[in-house]
C-alpha cells in the first residue's frame, strides 16, 4: 500500500513538473497582434480604436507561478472599464471588499488535447455560456472561440511584448503593462507651464512607480485606454494614483498630448468630447489651455 501510494506520488510530481514546464515556456506578458500592430504605428488608443474589438481579451498575463492542483490562472486585459483594477492574481481582499483584477479565466493543463487546445472557463463578453480554448503552440498563442448561434467563429493571435516577471511585479494587467512600457517608461526632465525646470530627474519605471517629484512620489501612473462611452474623445488621459486597492483610488487626471517620441505635455483638464451640438472641429478649437507639465526625455 505504501509503495503503492509513493509510486502515484513519484508519478503525480512528474507530471506537474512536465506542466509547469510547458507553461514556463509560455510565460509573460501578451498582446493581442492585432491592437499591437496598430498601437506600435499610432501610439494612440484614440487612433487605435477601431482597431480591436474593446471588450474581448486584448492581453494576456500568462505565469507559472499561478498554477494551482493543475490549474493555470490566467489574466487578461480588455479595453473597455471604467475602473482601475488591482494589478493581481484573480483578486485581493481589502477589509470585507472582493477587488478582482480586471479580468481571469483558467484551464486545466490536464486537458490538453491533440490539438494543443486547452479549454478555458467562461470569459466575459468573449465566451459567455459557451465555449472557448486556448491554444500554446510552437510558441505562439491563440484564444480560439467556435461559431454558435450567439457567436461568430473568432480567434485572436498573441505576440509575446515580455517574457519575465519582477518579483515586486509578479501579476502585471496586460494592457496596463504595455501601454505604460511603450509611451511613458523613462527618465525625464519636468518643466512646469512656465517651462521651468522643476527636476531634472524625474523616474517612470515599467511598474509604473514615478520617483523624483514629491507630489507625485511613489504614486503609480495609469495610461487610460477607456475611451468607447459617451461622446467620442478627442484627447487621451492619463492618471495618477495612489495604490489601487479599492474601487475609490485617489488618482489625479491629466489629458496626455504626445509631441513626439521625447516630449510629452500634461493638461489639468478632462478630455474634450464632441457633444451635440458640436462638432469634431468646434470641439478641437476648444482650448486646453495652457500646459501643467512638460516631461522631456533625458
Amino acid at each position: 500500500m505504501i509503495r503503492t501510494l509513493m509510486i502515484l506520488l513519484i508519478i503525480s510530481n512528474f507530471c506537474f513538473s512536465q506542466e509547469k514546464e510547458k507553461i514556463e515556456a509560455y510565460n509573460g506578458i501578451w498582446i493581442a497582434e492585432e491592437y499591437y500592430n496598430s498601437f506600435e504605428q499610432t501610439k494612440s488608443c484614440l487612433e487605435s480604436k477601431k482597431s480591436f474589438d474593446p471588450n474581448e481579451p486584448v492581453g494576456l498575463r500568462i505565469n507559472s507561478f499561478e498554477i494551482k492542483n493543475g490549474i493555470l490562472n490566467i489574466g487578461f486585459s480588455s479595453l473597455h472599464d471604467h475602473l482601475l483594477r488591482p494589478e493581481v492574481s484573480e483578486y485581493i481582499i481589502n477589509g470585507k471588499d472582493t477587488i478582482s483584477e480586471q479580468g481571469h479565466f483558467k484551464i486545466n493543463l490536464s486537458e490538453q488535447n491533440s490539438l494543443n487546445e486547452f479549454p478555458t472557463t467562461e470569459i466575459m463578453f468573449f465566451s459567455d455560456n459557451w465555449k472557448s480554448s486556448l491554444i500554446l503552440n510552437n510558441n505562439t498563442i491563440i484564444l480560439y472561440r467556435p461559431e454558435n448561434k450567439d457567436f461568430k467563429e473568432r480567434k485572436i493571435k498573441f505576440i509575446r511584448v515580455k517574457e519575465t516577471f519582477e518579483s515586486d511585479y509578479e501579476f502585471p494587467n496586460p494592457i496596463y503593462y504595455y501601454t505604460r512600457k511603450t509611451l511613458l517608461e523613462g527618465n525625464y526632465t519636468l518643466k512646469d507651464s512656465t517651462n521651468k525646470i522643476i527636476t531634472s530627474d524625474l523616474k517612470i519605471n515599467s511598474i509604473g512607480i514615478i520617483k523624483g517629484y514629491a507630489e507625485f512620489e511613489n504614486k503609480k501612473i495609469y495610461y487610460s485606454t477607456d475611451i468607447y462611452c459617451g461622446p467620442p474623445a478627442l484627447d487621451e488621459l492619463i492618471l495618477i494614483c495612489d495604490k489601487i486597492e479599492d474601487y475609490n483610488p485617489d488618482c489625479k487626471g491629466f489629458v496626455f498630448k504626445r509631441i513626439n517620441e521625447n516630449t510629452i505635455h500634461l493638461f489639468n483638464r478632462y478630455p474634450r468630447r464632441i457633444e451635440y451640438p458640436k462638432t469634431e472641429t468646434e470641439t478641437k478649437q476648444e482650448s486646453l489651455g495652457n500646459v501643467y507639465y512638460k516631461l522631456i526625455k533625458n
